[in-house]
Formats: C-alpha cells, structure tokens, sequence
C-alpha cells in the first residue's frame, strides 16, 4: 500500500470512527516478519476501553472486507495511542501543550536529532520546545519532526 493509499483509508477511516464517537489517533501499515499489519490508533475523551477496541475493530473490518482497499494479507490491530502517545496532528500538539515530549528530526538541528523536553507553545505548525538537557529553547517547524511522543515521566 503506498503512502496516498493510505492517506485514502486514514480519510475513510476518519469518517467511520467520527460515527462511533472515536479518534483515529493515526495508523501504520508496515511488515512485522513475514506478514502485514494494520495498526490502528484510537482515543476518547474518557479514554480507550477494550470494548472500544472491539467495537472499531468490527466496524473497521466490515468496512475493508466490503472495500477490500489493501491488496496484501494483513491482520488488523486496533489499540489506545498507550502512554508514550504519538503526536501526529497540529490537534495533538495542541493538547499537550506544556508536558514532556519527545521529537526525532528529519535533519540535525543545533547539533541534534532528537530532543526531549517541555512542549511549550505549539501555533500553526511552529512549535517550541524546551530541551531539558541542556534547558536550550528550539522553534521548530512540523515538517521538520519524523516522529514525536508524548514521553510522561511516571513516579511510582
């Protein structure tokens, strides 16, 4: 599956779960060994139960059962974003404003290509982050991150 067909499936996908009142967080089609998976990423605003999973699982595979839009076998997986969430849309930069994330860059930038720190104002695409190694302030560019996540410090 190429990146504009999944592009198409995340729209349709989009669609399908704003009806059972469900976030598509993001989802990922990639090889693990020798068969496909389609993992797909979901949340609420009271958080993700298994019976939320369930009930997007069967509404998710009666819809590509009907389209049949991936070529490939694959098994489908429906889970919470868990605890080291990704952030994909400006949506999500938004939400976690002042916690603790962590970017990867596409390219170093002063000196780094990854940074763990405080998120601290996200507007448009531009986002500020606090490095706490080093306490140095990045402004950033979405399009410059390949992967961000929630990264909570947990205390038992």
């Amino acid at each position: 599956m190429i990146s504009s067909k999944t592009q198409e499936l995340e729209v349709k996908l989009e669609k399908i779960l704003l009806e059972e009142h469900v976030e598509l967080v993001c989802l990922e089609f990639k090889k693990q060994g020798k068969s496909w998976l389609l993992r797909v990423f979901i949340d609420t605003p009271d958080g993700v139960t298994l019976d939320d999973c369930e009930r997007v699982s069967r509404r998710i595979s009666d819809y590509l059962d009907e389209a049949d839009p991936i070529e490939q076998a694959f098994s489908l997986e429906v889970s919470s974003p868990g605890i080291d969430r990704p952030l994909v849309k400006p949506k999500h930069f938004e939400r976690f404003t002042g916690e603790r994330i962590q970017i990867k860059l596409y390219r170093a930038t002063n000196g780094k290509k990854a940074i763990t720190g405080k998120l601290v104002e996200f507007q448009g695409d531009q986002l500020t982050i606090m490095d706490e190694s080093d306490k140095q302030i990045h402004n950033l560019e979405l399009g410059q991150i390949s992967k961000a996540t929630l990264k909570p410090i947990l205390t038992f």
